[in-house]
């Protein structure tokens, strides 16, 4: 299965540059790059930072934008992001028991799991027990087939001095729960 994944998109209001770019002319680009390049490709994931402010116009404009995706995608939130807005954008939005932008997509060979590891209001990733709970239970049902996590914040030190402060807080819990 062939899966494209793209992170940090930070949308902001239209016109306005960032990091030297137009972001959404930057994610027009890359929409067309997926479809021209990558059709073969059964979903795309999006892992967090979709927007720059979670402004509702910014996942208004994302809503657009994807909609020239010519494959299925996967949202998940990042730190820049806020859940509500994200999720009244996209009501078809997967979202658990809890309120979290959480889901399961089988393929029935292997099992990708998409992990909301937003703490609203701060730069670092948090899974608290209710997530690690969910996870868990979702692993527990995937019959000991290969499964594949995504999340925005990442578990594991990256060597790099600007990132690794904004990683996932107290990674063993999630990664303790995976080496089980």
């Amino acid at each position: 299965m062939k899966i494209i994944q793209v992170t940090d998109v930070h949308l902001g209001r239209r016109g306005e540059r960032r990091y030297g770019a137009d972001l959404h002319q930057r994610l027009d680009r890359c929409i067309a790059h997926i479809n021209a390049h990558h059709p073969d490709a059964a979903l795309c994931v999006f892992t967090g930072d979709l927007t720059e402010t979670g402004a509702p116009q910014s996942y208004a404009d994302l809503r657009v934008a994807l909609g020239t995706l010519s494959m299925p995608y996967r949202l998940l939130p990042g730190n820049h992001d806020r859940r509500a807005n994200l999720v009244a954008a996209f009501p078809e939005i997967p979202v658990d028991e809890n309120g979290f932008v959480q889901s399961v997509h089988d393929t029935g060979n292997e099992v990708l799991l998409f992990l909301d590891c937003l703490a609203e209001g701060r730069i670092e990733g948090e899974l608290c027990d209710s997530r690690l709970a969910w996870l868990e239970a979702r692993l527990g049902q995937s019959g000991g087939r290969p499964a594949y996590v995504f999340l925005h914040h990442p578990p594991v030190a990256l060597g790099l001095p600007q990132l690794d402060p904004l990683a996932l807080e107290q990674p063993e819990r999630l990664l303790g729960l995976l080496r089980g």
